[in-house]
């Protein structure tokens, strides 16, 4: 399956877990996660893993849901790195972070990235990536991101922090932000995943904001963010979603609309 045949896997927040190994992705298939994202923790907020890894991991899910993979950094993993993940079948999208691109033609390179992968058969599809720690990061700002996926038809805009230090993404956007952030990427078509450290307990803000996709790792670990995944923890995000999405009137509400607890 390549990006340009992805299908959503269902309608509202889908539970995205990214895994380092195939036993990771049997554990987080078991626990109903939606999509399969495969990336090495240990080398960043998007380190690139071993290819070994990502074929394992592919035919371990065996196309029961979508497979995605990160690339690392844009101008820090090599082409050969790229070029050896990207060629694994069965991967629908893949995604590379932009840190210490801001003020370069990192647009430039994003989009030659993208027309590469665009002209192999069966290639995945690019998807745009804005660190919401951008300053720390030295990466592009949110705005400047969300607006190259607009207007070049991204498939899907991932919204993250780049440095895992405990702080949340609702640590460095506002909700407020966060939700016109995700209307504006919709209206045009683009689909939106959100990641940063979220956590079960921030579930009615997450599912009030109308993402399409929530990423995690460290949320459905046995511990640390490079610890094993565990499947309970897995089934108690997903439960925790559907009961969500369920008590949610209509597609989307306003973040602040339910008072949180002090």
């Amino acid at each position: 399956m390549s990006g340009r045949s992805f299908r959503w896997p269902c309608d509202g927040a889908a539970l995205l877990v990214s895994v380092r190994a195939a036993f990771e992705a049997r554990d987080a298939l078991a626990g109903g996660a939606a999509i399969i994202d495969v990336k090495e923790p240990r080398s960043g907020s998007l380190g690139a893993p071993a290819r070994r890894v990502l074929e394992a991991v592919v035919g371990t899910v065996a196309g029961r849901v979508p497979v995605t993979c990160a690339l690392g950094e844009l101008g820090e993993t090599s082409d050969a790195v790229i070029d050896r993940l990207t060629r694994v079948r069965g991967v629908a999208l893949v995604k590379i972070g932009l840190a210490g691109r801001r003020g370069g033609d990192w647009d430039q390179e994003l989009l030659y990235l993208r027309a590469r992968l665009r002209s192999r058969p069966h290639a995945p599809d690019l998807v745009a990536v804005a660190y919401a720690d951008a300053q720390v990061a030295r990466a592009p700002s949110i705005g400047d991101v969300v607006a190259l996926a607009v207007r070049e038809r991204f498939p899907a805009l991932l919204v993250d922090t780049f440095v895992k230090d405990g702080k949340t993404l609702f640590d460095a956007v506002s909700l407020d932000d966060l939700a016109s952030l995700v209307r504006s990427a919709q209206q045009a078509g683009v689909r939106v995943v959100l990641a940063g450290s979220l956590t079960v307990d921030r579930v009615d803000d997450i599912v009030a904001l109308g993402a399409d996709a929530i990423a995690v790792r460290g949320a459905v670990t046995t511990g640390a963010r490079d610890a094993a995944i565990c499947r309970r923890r897995v089934e108690a995000f997903v439960a925790a979603l559907r009961e969500e999405t369920r008590a949610t009137p209509g597609p989307t509400r306003s973040p602040s609309a339910r008072p949180r607890a002090g």
